[in-house]
C-alpha cells in the first residue's frame, strides 16, 4: 500500500511537469518581449529628447545612432524593426515627433506565426509608439 502511493506520486508529477515547463518558459519569454518593448519605447524618447536639444532641423543623425544602438540589441525576433520605421519629424508647433513602428515577425519566429495563425489571421499585428517633445530654445 505504501509503494503505491509513491508511484501515484510519480505518475501525477510526471503529468503535470510539461505543463508546468510549459508555463515557466511562456513566463520567461513574455518578460524577453517586454524588454524588447521598452528598448524600443527607450528608443523613442530618448532620440526625441535629444532631438529637441539640438538646433537642426535634420535629425538623421540623432536617428541613425538610436536605431544602431537599439535596433540590433532586441532579445527576441519577434518584432522586427526596419530603418524606416523609426522617425523623428518636426509638428507644426515645431514639437520634435519620435515614432517608432514595428511588425510582429511572422516569417522567421514560430511564436509570431502561431499568434498571428491564432488570434488574428487577417492583419499582422503591430506596435507604434509616438513622443513628442517640446523643442527647446538654445540660448544665443
Amino acid at each position: 500500500m505504501f509503494y503505491k502511493q509513491d508511484s501515484q506520486a510519480l505518475v501525477e508529477f510526471a503529468l503535470i511537469l510539461p505543463f508546468f515547463i510549459f508555463i515557466l518558459f511562456g513566463i520567461i519569454y513574455m518578460g524577453f518581449i517586454l524588454s524588447d518593448y521598452l528598448a524600443l519605447n527607450n528608443m523613442a524618447r530618448s532620440s526625441a529628447r535629444e532631438a529637441s536639444l539640438t538646433d537642426s532641423a535634420n535629425y538623421d543623425h540623432i536617428r541613425n545612432t538610436y536605431y544602431k544602438q537599439y535596433a540590433g540589441n532586441l532579445n527576441t525576433n519577434l518584432l522586427q524593426l526596419q530603418s524606416g520605421d523609426f522617425t523623428l519629424s518636426d509638428d507644426k508647433q515645431g514639437n520634435v515627433v519620435s515614432h517608432v513602428h514595428a511588425t510582429m515577425n511572422i516569417d522567421d519566429s514560430n511564436i509570431g506565426s502561431a499568434i498571428y495563425r491564432i488570434v488574428t489571421p487577417d492583419k499582422v499585428p503591430e506596435v507604434n509608439i509616438y513622443y513628442r517633445m517640446y523643442k527647446e530654445k538654445q540660448a544665443k
